[in-house]
């Protein structure tokens, strides 16, 4: 590290885990990281966590077919999403809600007995904002 060069704060290397853990499909595990990042924020930080929980939930019981819950986590993570202030995120909006509303629209077609077939793109990504945290990996083809 260089003189002067200051670590990353502990909230920066968790959210990077979150991150990395979500976009490598492990929505438990990146929803445990989330969670804890969450009980211990306040004011807009903790309700950005708070929407970002709901995502990593509903992508959790997507993966395990529980579909009624994800489409009811999906649909209320972006619904918290939309309701903050877009200088308060620090990812980026459309990785996430562009895929959501296509696993929202899958899960419709499941629920009413049709199939579908899952692609790369369907899949959110937490990407983190530039300044402080770097991208991440998209996560493994489906």
């Amino acid at each position: 590290m260089s003189e002067g060069a200051r670590p990353a704060p502990a909230a920066d290397s968790a959210m990077l885990d979150a991150a990395r853990l979500f976009n490598e499909r492990a929505y438990y595990e990146s929803h445990d990281v989330l969670e804890e990042e969450w009980a211990e924020s306040r004011g807009v930080r903790r309700e950005v966590l708070k929407a970002l929980v709901k995502l990593a939930a509903g992508m959790y019981h997507l993966q395990t077919s529980g579909y009624r819950g994800a489409g009811s986590l999906l649909s209320s993570g972006v619904a918290a999403l939309d309701a903050l202030p877009p200088n308060a995120l620090f990812f980026e909006v459309s990785p996430l809600r562009e895929p959501v509303a296509r696993c929202l629209e899958k899960l419709a077609t499941l629920e009413s007995g049709g199939a579908v077939e899952w692609v790369e793109d369907d899949l959110p990504r937490l990407q983190l904002r530039p300044g402080g945290s770097a991208r991440c990996a998209p996560p493994p083809c489906v």
